[in-house]
C-alpha cells in the first residue's frame, strides 16, 4: 500500500524517528491516540513502541470466523451442560433444544455457531478443540440425531429441529442471546 501512497503522493516523506508516513499525521493535532499507537509523541517524534500486544490478546481460537458467534455459544452450551451435572439433572435429559436470537440467528450458520454450539454441548472447550474432528463430530450428530452431553450422556438431538434460528426475536436482556431448553425422560420439561 505504502509504494501505492509514494505513487500517489511523490512528496510523502517518512517523519525522523518512525515509520509512520507523514502525510498520515498531516492536519491533525499531535498526541492523539493514534498517534500514541504508533509510537509518537505530542510534537510528532517517536516516543518509542506505546504498547506491547501478543497475538494471544489479538486473535481468539475458535471453529468460525466469528469469537462472538462460535467461542460464546460454545463456552454457554458446556457451561449449560455442566450445570446440569452439578445439579444431578444430566442423567434425567432425554432431549435438548437451542434457540438463538438476534445475529446469532440471522448469522448463525455461515458464521458456525451451529458447529461450536455442538461441540460445546459434548464437552469440547474453545481454546482446545480438535478443529480436525469437528466436522466428524458434527456429522455423527446430524446423522443420528443424538448428542453426548459432556461426551458421557447421550440424548435425542437433531440440529435441523432441535436447533431453531429465531431470527425476528430478541430477549429483553440481550438482542444476541440463546436457551436451551431439556425435556425429561416423561417428555415434559426439565
Amino acid at each position: 500500500r505504502e509504494g501505492h501512497l509514494r505513487r500517489a503522493l511523490p512528496d510523502l516523506a517518512e517523519a525522523p524517528g518512525t515509520d509512520v508516513p507523514a502525510c498520515i499525521r498531516r492536519g491533525r493535532q499531535r498526541g492523539t491516540a493514534l498517534d500514541r499507537a504508533v509510537g509518537l509523541d505530542a510534537h510528532g517524534g517517536s516516543a518509542g513502541p506505546a504498547m506491547s500486544v501478543s497475538v494471544f490478546e489479538l486473535f481468539k481460537i475458535g471453529v468460525g470466523p466469528s469469537s462472538s458467534h462460535t467461542v460464546g455459544p460454545m463456552v454457554a452450551a458446556r457451561r449449560f451442560c455442566e450445570w446440569l451435572e452439578e445439579q444431578g439433572l444430566i442423567g434425567k435429559v432425554e432431549r435438548i433444544s437451542v434457540d438463538l436470537y438476534g445475529s446469532l440467528a440471522l448469522t448463525g450458520k455461515g458464521h458456525a455457531t451451529d458447529t461450536a454450539l455442538i461441540l460445546g454441548l459434548t464437552g469440547a472447550v474453545p481454546a482446545t478443540v480438535d478443529l480436525d474432528a469437528a466436522p466428524i463430530v458434527v456429522s455423527d450428530v446430524t446423522t443420528n440425531r443424538r448428542i453426548a452431553l459432556l461426551g458421557r450422556h447421550e440424548v435425542a438431538f437433531d440440529p435441523q429441529t432441535d436447533l431453531r434460528y429465531l431470527q425476528r426475536q430478541r430477549k429483553a436482556f440481550h438482542s444476541n442471546a440463546m436457551t436451551f431448553q431439556t425435556t425429561a425422560e416423561g417428555g415434559g420439561p426439565l
